[in-house]
């Protein structure tokens, strides 16, 4: 018994020492895993934020960098159209594409894209006349049958001819790329170049000196050339510049000299232009809308016609570049009949007298003074409607005696010694050598 509750008795602090090590040792596992975990994620957190708040820093400066730049670029380009004196006028070509797409589809050429026309261009594209809007043809243009048949041998062949001729003697079957058309006053020269436009089917590029003249340095040139960049692209074109003698004068002739620089540039980007390395191209490639490629053959590119009363002042180097150089004479009797015949055929009143009879009495008379002097002839007609209140009748041969009572004095015979002051001016030109027209 004894040794039992001993046992007992020393069993029992067994016990009861057992319990507080399993109470410790719990509580130290449970506090083990509670107390590093939400400091991990914690610090897992703190350094994204900070990663994303860097990310966003660096975005936030190269955007205001960029932003700066920007800006600094738009005020640049506010000052220069303010300095720019040609800013408005750029803006109003940028602004007429539409305008231009109609213009080309007018003139036959809707495959030329606008967008690459240089403002320059934009600029000599206003002085482009489309071949309908000329209106004339050679049966309108009365005489000068030579004339028109060599200009029609020349330019205006069809094509199938020139494909043979071109196969046959290659080059030197190409038309000439200028033509000079050289006569007194009112003899038609500006009338038969509008001719050629309208029979070739050719844009007509009607040049005006003061439109390539330019107070600014170095805008004359690019206006020149760019006189020569859009008659490719609109090609076949007929430059015509009308007394040609102006800008192309002779650089030997006295007071040649005294000409400003930038008219010297201008006539030597005419010459480089007008003979270049890139003239006479006549094979064109346009794309459809389907976006298939074609190609077409022109008759030619480029043709430069001028008119002139004094053929004997323009210089060589020009001269040389217009090889096929046509006079025009003041109309014979013969002409001066053709011509009454097609102006009487435009008055709906057709007048009563024979136009051979009216040409006897014309001599000296250019086809310009044929036109006054019908014009004259319906005015004493208009002048007896209005006074007398008199129906509109059909103009007669006396109504043409009346205006030659007048005093009518037909500019014509101020050129019949026409010839001759040339050749006098050539004889001084030349140190004596007479020459020039004939």
């Amino acid at each position: 018994m004894g040794a039992t509750t001993s046992s007992q008795a020393s069993s029992a602090p067994a016990t009861t020492n057992s319990t507080p090590s399993t109470a410790v040792s719990t509580s130290t596992t449970t506090s083990e895993p509670l107390n590093p975990m939400p400091l991990q994620v914690e610090i897992v957190h703190i350094e994204r934020g900070e990663e994303e708040a860097s990310i966003m820093a660096t975005v936030i400066h190269y955007s205001i960098q960029f932003l700066e730049i920007v800006a600094v670029g738009l005020i640049g380009q506010y000052l220069l159209d303010q300095i720019d004196p040609r800013a408005e006028e750029k803006a109003h070509v940028r602004s007429t594409k539409g305008a231009m797409i109609k213009r080309l589809k007018k003139l036959g050429r809707d495959y030329v894209d606008p967008s690459t026309f240089t403002s320059h261009e934009m600029k000599i594209f206003a002085d482009v006349v489309a071949p309908s809007e000329v209106m004339v043809s050679f049966d309108e243009i009365g005489g000068y049958k030579d004339q028109k048949e060599r200009i029609i041998h020349s330019l205006c062949m069809p094509e199938e001819t020139r494909a043979v001729l071109y196969n046959s003697y290659g080059s030197m079957a190409e038309p000439p790329k200028g033509i000079l058309l050289h006569g007194p006053p009112g003899c038609g020269k500006t009338l038969l170049a509008k001719a050629i436009a309208t029979e070739c089917n050719a844009s007509f590029i009607n040049l005006k000196i003061s439109h390539v003249t330019d107070k600014w340095h170095g805008e004359s040139q690019k206006l020149t050339d760019a006189v020569f960049s859009l008659a490719r692209k609109l090609a076949p074109t007929i430059v015509f510049v009308d007394e040609v003698d102006t800008f192309l004068r002779d650089r030997g002739m006295p007071g040649a000299s005294m000409e400003s620089a930038t008219t010297g540039q201008m006539k030597a980007s005419f010459l480089s232009n007008w003979d270049g390395l890139t003239s006479g191209k006549t094979e064109r490639k346009y794309v459809d809308e389907d976006g298939k490629i074609h190609s077409t053959q022109i008759p030619f590119e480029i043709v430069v016609v001028g008119a002139t009363n004094r053929a004997g002042d323009i210089d060589e180097a020009f001269l040389r570049r217009m090889p096929l150089q046509l006079e025009l004479v003041l109309p014979d009797l013969r002409s001066r009949t053709h011509i009454l015949s097609i102006m009487f055929q435009k008055m709906k009143k057709v007048p009563k007298c024979n136009p051979k009879d009216l040409a006897k009495l014309t001599n000296h008379y250019s086809g310009s003074d044929l036109k006054e002097l019908c014009r004259r002839a319906v005015m004493e007609r208009v002048m007896d409607v209005v006074k007398n209140n008199a129906k509109p009748r059909a103009v007669e041969m006396s109504d043409f005696q009346k205006v030659f009572e007048n005093g009518m004095a037909p500019a014509g015979t101020a050129s019949v010694n026409y010839k001759y002051k040339q050749k006098v001016a050539d004889a001084l030109k030349n140190n004596g050598v007479v020459g020039g027209m004939d």
